[in-house]
C-alpha cells in the first residue's frame, strides 16, 4: 500500500469517528412520564355547616328533669261514696205508698161508718164496719211495710254498713231502722255510724219530721253525736265515746249547716 492510500484511510476512520461522537450527543433521552400529584384531601372552604345533630347531649351545666317517683305523688284522699238509687225498686216503692194512703182513706171511712152505726144503736153493723177498717187497716200496714223495705234496698244498695239513708221512711219507720241498726253496730263492735236524715225537702210542710226524731232516739240511749256531718242533713255518731251534751243543743245548733 502506498503512503497516499494509507493517509485517505485514516482520515475515512477518523470522520468516521468524529461523525460517530457527534451522532451520539444528538440523541434525545427518552420522555419520562409525566406524574400528576392528585390531592385526596377534601379543600377546606368557607361556609359554615349549618345542620343541627339529631341528637345531643345536654350541656354538663343544666339540671336533668327527674321523673317522679310512684311513691312521691300525693296520696288520694278519702273518696267520698256516691250512690245511685234504683228508679224501678223506687217506682214500685211509691207505689205501695199510694196503695196504702188510699187504704187509709178507705179504713177512716169505715170506721165513721162503724161510729154512725154505734150511735144509731146499730150494734152489729158497727162492728161489721170496725172489722172491714181492721182489715184495711193491715193492708195498708202491709202496703207501708213493703214499701218501707223497698225504699231501703234502693237508697241503701251498695253503702258500707256505717252508713244507711233513711229517705222515704215515715218517722215510726225511721226510727225502728235505726234503733235496729244502732245495736247491730254494738254487736260487731263497729263505733261509727252514720245516719242520713234528711233536709225535709219531701215532707209535706217541708219541715224536716225524722231528723228531729232520730236526736230524740240518740238523747234516749244517751249517744254521743254530730249533726250535720259529714253532710247537711246527716248525724254522725260515736258508739265508744261519752256523750259531753244532748245532741242538739245550741252548740250543734251553730255547729250544723241549716237543714231544709
Amino acid at each position: 500500500m502506498s503512503k497516499e492510500e494509507n493517509g485517505s484511510g485514516c482520515c475515512v476512520m477518523l470522520l468516521k469517528l468524529v461523525e460517530a461522537f457527534l451522532n451520539s450527543n444528538n440523541k434525545e433521552e427518552p420522555a419520562q412520564p409525566s406524574v400528576v400529584a392528585v390531592n385526596t384531601e377534601q379543600a377546606p372552604t368557607n361556609q359554615m355547616h349549618t345542620e343541627i345533630p339529631l341528637t345531643q347531649k345536654p350541656p354538663a351545666n343544666l339540671p336533668t328533669v327527674q321523673k317522679p317517683h310512684a311513691t312521691d305523688s300525693p296520696k288520694p284522699t278519702k273518696p267520698q261514696g256516691h250512690h245511685v238509687d234504683d228508679e224501678t225498686i223506687v217506682a214500685k216503692a211509691e207505689e205501695l205508698r199510694a196503695k196504702a194512703k188510699t187504704l187509709a182513706a178507705e179504713r177512716g171511712e169505715l170506721y165513721e161508718k162503724s161510729q154512725r152505726a154505734w150511735n144509731s144503736n146499730e150494734k152489729d153493723k158497727a162492728k161489721e164496719y170496725s172489722d172491714l177498717a181492721k182489715e184495711k187497716g193491715a193492708l195498708m200496714e202491709k202496703a207501708n211495710r213493703e214499701a218501707s223495705d223497698l225504699f231501703f234496698k234502693a237508697k241503701n244498695g251498695g253503702r258500707p254498713f256505717t252508713e244507711i239513708d233513711l229517705h222515704g221512711q215515715f218517722v215510726n219507720e225511721a226510727i225502728r231502722i235505726t234503733d235496729a241498726k244502732i245495736n247491730e253496730c254494738k254487736e260487731k263492735g263497729v263505733n261509727e255510724l252514720t245516719i242520713i236524715v234528711g233536709k225535709g225537702l219531701h215532707s209535706i210542710d217541708g219541715v224536716a219530721k225524722i231528723k228531729p226524731a232520730i236526736i230524740e232516739l240518740l238523747n234516749k240511749h244517751n249517744i254521743n253525736a254530730k249533726v250535720g256531718e259529714p253532710n247537711p242533713g246527716c248525724i254522725t255518731i260515736q258508739l265508744d265515746k261519752p256523750r259531753s251534751r244532748a245532741v242538739g243543743d245550741q252548740q250543734d245548733i251553730v255547729n250544723q249547716c241549716p237543714i231544709q
